[in-house]
């Protein structure tokens, strides 16, 4: 059996068994679109989630202050007044593909700036502060 066919039969055995058994249906499940604000306070919560995993795993808490400054954080990548990632450093580490790490560098950063964007505006509704 090849590997498409693999695929092919393994996918119709998870489709059989994620239906519902003894007669169940479920007809009235629905799924509603998100709005932009609940996709914003989700990108926040996320992050949040990140932060407190990684604080975890080194033995340590998120305060209330430390909160405090992951939002200035995002918010200053947001308005881009920092950055994660730097184009030029990474273009002179990878000189022999400089010109692609130099794109995918700047790529990130405005990606980075996007998505702090959503997040940072997630946090303005979890905490419903102006900013």
């Amino acid at each position: 059996m090849d590997a498409a066919t693999r695929f092919a039969v393994g996918r119709r055995a998870r489709h059989r068994s994620s239906k519902l058994q003894d007669g169940q249906h479920n007809d009235k499940q629905t799924r509603t679109a998100m709005t932009e604000q609940e996709i914003d306070n989700m990108l926040w919560r996320a992050f949040l989630l990140g932060a407190r995993v990684v604080a975890d795993q080194n033995g340590a808490d998120v305060s209330a202050h430390d909160i405090g400054k992951l939002s200035v954080v995002v918010r200053q990548i947001a308005e881009s007044d920092a950055t994660l990632a730097d184009p030029t450093a990474l273009s002179a580490r990878h000189s022999e593909i400089g010109s692609l790490m130099m794109r995918l560098g700047t790529l990130t950063v405005r990606n980075d700036r996007d998505l702090a964007g959503r997040i940072f505006r997630g946090f303005a509704i979890a905490t419903q502060t102006d900013w």
